[in-house]
């Protein structure tokens, strides 16, 4: 049938594009030479979708739970659903002892992106980067 030929083609060019605005999107986001510690590298890392090397960072840390949680960003929506529910459930005198940047780390995992996109003096394509493959 046409109809079905059309939306399997349209479905292919959406998926190229896709494909090749991530892939754009990574290589114009470079990971800067001059970082505030290795938490704020493992945000940026996230945020330019370099998963491997925020894996790495974490490790390189000695924090072997952050680098777990980091390796599952890319697994799907329930990684994403169970660590939203487990932010939502944490009282803020948890949060308030989370040192900032560990809970940047888990927000974006989580798919809560709003404060990230607040952060002064971010550009704009990190934010446009945020949107695209972190928020729900």
């Amino acid at each position: 049938d046409a109809c079905d030929s059309a939306l399997l083609n349209q479905e292919r060019i959406d998926g190229q594009w896709h494909n090749s605005l991530d892939t754009w999107l990574k290589d114009t986001l470079a990971l800067p030479s001059f970082v505030k510690n290795w938490k704020s590298s493992i945000v940026h890392a996230l945020s330019c979708k370099r998963i491997e090397q925020a894996c790495s960072l974490a490790v390189q840390a000695g924090d072997a739970r952050l680098a777990t949680l980091i390796a599952q960003a890319g697994s799907g929506l329930d990684v994403r659903q169970l660590l939203a529910s487990q932010l939502s459930v944490w009282p803020a005198a948890v949060t308030d002892r989370i040192p900032v940047d560990y809970f940047r780390v888990y927000t974006v995992l989580s798919g809560d992106i709003v404060e990230e996109l607040k952060r002064p003096g971010e550009h704009w394509l990190r934010s446009l980067a945020l949107c695209i493959w972190y928020a729900s």
